[in-house]
């Protein structure tokens, strides 16, 4: 059995093989409903109404006048000037709606399909992520969490950014697993291969066979690509990277200290090589959107002035906001299965049975709470400020529901069987034999003569 409860076998299991699409197609037919909902309401109000309006009216500006950055509060009759540009977001869900509302139409639809969709292709990925690296039974329950959750059920199709990033980061995720799983087949940590730090026996074992070892060249440019998409869409995407770069530093590391055999530089200067690569990679988004701002803009004061103004704002007022929002976007129960999901890793990580797909999960729950709190003048006013949380709220939940299941299973239940089998049982028939046999045989006696 994996350190988290999950069989080797998991991901093979006919009776959860053939469930799975069913309930796939059930759980996207749901998500379908609650993002197609209301699709082409005005904007009026709440959330959804003041910032569908606002992306509606910057998509409909640069389609007017050809800007690259959003313009979301004008309507006169002259161009924008750089000091109107909103420069606080990355693009690429401006750039959609500017999209969507050019093929489908000036419409509130048009651009609420932007984040309907994604949230659907968010399920997606989250569905089949899940069941590739925990089996297809936890990937069900993963995903009618997620769907259930409040913040999915009411912010589904509003015009932020949150989806995007998801749907992108877990395929930035996805690659990187795979890649960890090839580059291990290429190191000879294969099938049958001794445990190493961070690998898990079925992930190894399933990975390494009949696999062809240059395939994580493939994983490693996904990655990359994903991540173009993911920085593109929301801020943090950017801890997804770094948790990536910081996995791979201590597995690297860790490698190298367990196997200092033959090669063992050559491939801890391999990795470092590839690592760096990442590093670079995501640096220069991050830097070049900075740049992009000062090329268009000329300076840097309302992108840094947001950056700032968002943190200024006292504990006590946050602190309330931390005791009431979070329970109402995810329940206490939601809430506790993943605070205890968080100290079960925190002490595998110490035994060292923390495993690849461990990371995800985790990366998601702590940038995602990292950022609750840094924003604290976001958190208050925006209530869905938890949003890319929902993939670890997910996966926490499915994957300690499934081991509480499995416990009850296989320790609980073989002593309760057991007990009824070699006490209740027993006790039971002289109880019928003793007790209630001789008074109905009278009764049937006496009233047949």
């Amino acid at each position: 059995m994996a350190t988290d409860g999950t069989p080797p076998g998991a991901a093979a299991s006919p009776r959860g093989a053939r469930a799975f699409p069913l309930v796939a197609g059930v759980l996207l037919l749901i998500q379908a409903f609650i993002c197609f909902q209301g699709l082409g309401d005005q904007w009026t109000r709440g959330h959804n109404g003041f910032n569908g309006a606002a992306y509606h009216l910057a998509a409909r500006n640069s389609v007017r006048w050809g800007d690259l950055f959003p313009v979301q509060y004008l309507t006169g009759r002259t161009p924008p000037t750089p000091a109107d540009y909103y420069t606080h977001h990355p693009l690429a869900m401006h750039l959609h709606n500017v999209a969507s509302l050019s093929l489908f139409g000036d419409t509130e639809a048009s651009i609420r399909l932007v984040p309907a969709v994604h949230s659907i292709l968010a399920l997606v990925a989250l569905l089949l992520f899940v069941r590739r690296f925990w089996g297809p039974a936890t990937a069900m329950v993963a995903g009618a969490i997620y769907v259930a959750l409040p913040t999915n059920g009411i912010y589904a199709n509003m015009m932020n950014h949150p989806a995007g990033c998801i749907f992108w980061c877990i395929l930035a995720f996805w690659c990187y697993l795979r890649f960890r799983e090839e580059r291990d087949c290429d190191r000879g940590d294969g099938a049958g291969a001794p445990p190493r730090v961070g690998v898990g026996a079925a992930q190894r074992d399933r990975a390494c066979t009949g696999g062809a070892p240059a395939r994580w060249g493939r994983f490693y440019a996904g990655m990359l690509g994903a991540f173009v998409m993911a920085t593109s869409w929301e801020w943090p995407a950017y801890y997804a990277a770094f948790f990536i770069g910081l996995h791979w530093l201590v597995v690297a590391i860790a490698r190298r200290v367990r196997d200092p055999g033959p090669g063992a530089w050559r491939r801890l200067f391999g990795e470092f090589a590839l690592l760096a690569g990442f590093g670079v990679w995501i640096l220069v988004q991050f830097v070049g959107f900075f740049l992009l701002v000062r090329l268009l803009v000329g300076n840097l004061h309302e992108l840094t002035g947001t950056i700032s103004s968002r943190q200024a704002i006292g504990w006590g007022r946050f602190a309330y906001t931390l005791r009431v929002v979070p329970a109402l976007m995810f329940t206490w129960p939601v809430l506790a299965i993943c605070a205890f999901w968080l100290a079960r890793t925190l002490v595998r990580l110490v035994r060292g049975r923390f495993e690849h797909r461990d990371l995800v999960p985790l990366s998601f729950a702590i940038g995602g709470w990292v950022h609750y709190f840094v924003f604290k003048w976001s958190t208050i006013v925006h209530e869905y400020w938890l949003w890319t949380t929902l993939p670890f709220a997910a996966i926490a939940c499915a994957t300690v529901l499934a081991g509480a299941q499995r416990f009850v299973r296989d320790r609980l239940a073989p002593p309760a069987l057991r007990l009824v089998c070699d006490r209740l049982a027993p006790a039971a028939l002289r109880l019928v034999r003793d007790r209630l046999a001789p008074p109905a045989l009278r009764l049937v006696r006496d009233r047949l003569a």
